[in-house]
C-alpha cells in the first residue's frame, strides 16, 4: 500500500515538472547538426504522453578535431552524437551513432533502463540506407501491461530527425 501511495505522489511531482516545460510536443525533433551542442524537445506519442528528446554532440579526440579544422566542410557532419529519450515513469533509452558525410556509418551502445520490471527485447538497427538508425525494445513493468518503444534517427540534409 505503501508503494502505490508513494509512487502516485512521486508521478504528481512528474506531471507538475512537466506542465511547467515551455517546450511545445510535435511529432518530430529536428536536430540542427550545424549548431551541434545539446539540444532537446518533446515529442507526442499516440497515447498523448510526451517523450523527452535530448541529443547530444560527442567531442572527438583531439586528433581528429585537428584534422576537422583542415577540413570544415566535413567538420559539420563527422561526428558522434547521443539519442536520448524518456517516457516519465516507463523507461529512459539510448543509443549512439557516427555521421560521416551526411551517412550513419555506426549505430552503437545501446541502453533502455525501465522506471520498474524489466527489458524483454532491445534491438539497435541501422538501416541499409545508412540515413536512418532505429532502436526498438519491450520494458516490462512490475504492475501494468508490457510497454513497446522506438527511438528513431534519420539524417536529412543537416538535420538529425529524432522520431518514435
Amino acid at each position: 500500500m505503501k508503494t502505490v501511495l508513494l509512487a502516485s505522489i512521486w508521478a504528481m511531482g512528474w506531471g507538475a515538472l512537466l506542465m511547467n516545460q515551455s517546450v511545445e510536443a510535435s511529432e518530430v525533433f529536428s536536430y540542427d547538426m550545424q549548431v551541434g551542442g545539446e539540444q532537446s524537445a518533446y515529442i507526442e506519442t499516440e497515447s498523448g504522453t510526451d517523450l523527452l528528446v535530448t541529443i547530444v554532440e560527442i567531442d572527438e579526440p583531439l586528433q581528429r578535431q585537428s584534422f576537422d579544422r583542415l577540413s570544415s566542410s566535413l567538420a559539420l557532419e563527422n561526428k558522434t552524437y547521443l539519442i536520448k529519450g524518456s517516457l516519465p515513469l516507463y523507461w529512459d533509452a539510448s543509443y549512439k551513432i557516427t555521421v560521416n558525410n551526411r551517412l550513419i556509418t555506426r549505430a552503437f551502445e545501446s541502453k533502455v533502463t525501465p522506471f520498474s520490471g524489466k527489458v524483454l527485447q532491445r534491438k539497435l538497427i541501422r538501416e541499409s540506407s545508412n540515413k536512418r538508425a532505429r532502436l526498438e525494445f519491450k520494458v516490462s513493468p512490475l504492475i501494468g501491461t508490457d510497454k513497446s518503444g522506438t527511438l528513431i534517427s534519420t539524417i536529412s540534409g543537416n538535420q538529425l530527425i529524432i522520431s518514435k
